[in-house]
């Protein structure tokens, strides 16, 4: 359900399948070991694919970490997928930056920037 890679000077959390309420602590402590292990000032990227789903309660996780980090952490969800939908209608994709896929989020910032 989670895996997590270095690439291209960020630190990614790929995220497969649901994100609800019966899952969402497990989603938490992936994204809490993401944050632990990059390094200071490091990009983290969370991406969902098009078969992804999340709820309130995976939303409350993004946000409470995006906080925690300063910002620094941008999400890839596909267009057309549910949680690109889910971040539109809450206004969340105004929140974060969101990339349609993970290249796109990798070029955004040059190796070794935040």
């Amino acid at each position: 359900m989670f895996s997590r890679q270095q690439s291209a000077g960020a630190l990614v959390l790929h995220v497969g399948g649901e994100i609800d309420i019966s899952n969402a602590e497990r989603f938490d402590e992936a994204v809490t070991a993401l944050i632990a292990a990059a390094e200071p000032d490091q990009r983290l990227v969370v991406t969902f694919t098009m078969e992804s789903f999340c709820d309130s309660t995976a939303l409350s996780v993004l946000i409470k970490h995006r906080h925690t980090v300063g910002g620094r952490m941008d999400i890839v969800a596909p267009e057309g997928s549910v949680v690109k939908k889910v971040l539109d209608v809450t206004n969340l994709s105004s929140q974060f930056d969101v990339y349609h896929d993970l290249e796109s989020a990798l070029a955004a910032y040059p190796t070794g920037t935040a």
